[in-house]
């Protein structure tokens, strides 16, 4: 578990599988199925690459905020600010990256699109910035129920539970000490 908790990666591993051991709402979606979701209207090889950029997208965002997590955690070591305090501003910028995600992302997968399908149109489709009721619909897969949207809710999910994972490290190397 040491070397788990040491690696940038491990600490990515340990918050994806403690989101999916506590997501019973996902697991319960799962089981429903997404009858009718487009994902189920693409081929095999166009599922496998939304599959593929969906999992790049996701372990940056992950990994972007770990790097901005350990700043934050030399910040509070070099000012002896309380870890509660970093962890509190963590999930706040966390939330922020998340929302960034929200917005930015719809262009990624339209370009995606446009890649695999004849006759899409060169457009913009980013929207408005996401509020605070929206990512909490998101977050609590509240919203409506499309694989999309559940996988955006997960995303958010392991950046909160990333934020509290590295809290309990951070707070258990500081107690060996």
């Amino acid at each position: 578990m040491k070397k788990l908790t040491q690696s940038s990666w491990g600490v990515i591993f340990i918050s994806l599988c403690l989101t999916l051991f506590v997501s019973i709402d996902f697991w319960g979606f799962i089981a429903k199925g997404y009858e009718g979701d487009s994902f189920y209207t693409l081929g095999l090889l166009e599922s496998l690459g939304l599959i593929a950029i969906t999992i790049i997208l996701s372990f940056s965002i992950l990994f972007l905020a770990l790097k901005k997590s350990y700043l934050l955690y030399q910040i509070a070591k070099k000012y002896n600010v309380r870890l509660e305090i970093i962890t509190f501003s963590d999930i706040a910028l966390n939330l922020i990256i998340f929302s960034l995600f929200i917005w930015l992302s719809p262009q990624i997968y339209y370009a995606y699109y446009y890649i695999i399908f004849d006759g899409l149109h060169i457009q913009i489709v980013i929207k408005k910035f996401p509020d605070f009721s929206t990512l909490t619909k998101v977050i609590t897969l509240t919203d409506k129920a499309n694989l999309s949207l559940h996988g955006q809710g997960l995303l958010g999910r392991t950046l909160i539970i990333q934020s509290l994972v590295l809290y309990f490290i951070v707070t258990a190397r500081k107690a060996r000490k």
